[in-house]
C-alpha cells in the first residue's frame, strides 16, 4: 500500500485561502477602526460605521476558518 501526502486538495486549498483573504480584510477592518478610534477627533457615526465593518470582516473570517475545520 503506498501513501502519498503530496497530494493536492482543490477544496481544502480553496478554504484555505479564503481564510488567508478574510483574514486580511479583518486585519484592515481593524486598522481602520483603530484609526477612526483616535480620542483627539472621534466621529461617533463614523465609528460605528468602522466598527459594524470590523464585525462584519471577523465574522466572515469566523465562518472561513469553521468551514477550514469541516
Amino acid at each position: 500500500m503506498r501513501v502519498c501526502f503530496n497530494e493536492v486538495n482543490p477544496v481544502r486549498e480553496q478554504q484555505e485561502y479564503a481564510v488567508r483573504e478574510a483574514l486580511e480584510r479583518e486585519r484592515a477592518a481593524w486598522s481602520a477602526l483603530e484609526r477612526v478610534a483616535r480620542p483627539s477627533d472621534t466621529d461617533e457615526r463614523a465609528l460605528l460605521d468602522y466598527r459594524a465593518r470590523w464585525q462584519t470582516a471577523s465574522h466572515a473570517l469566523v465562518s472561513a476558518l469553521r468551514a477550514l475545520k469541516r
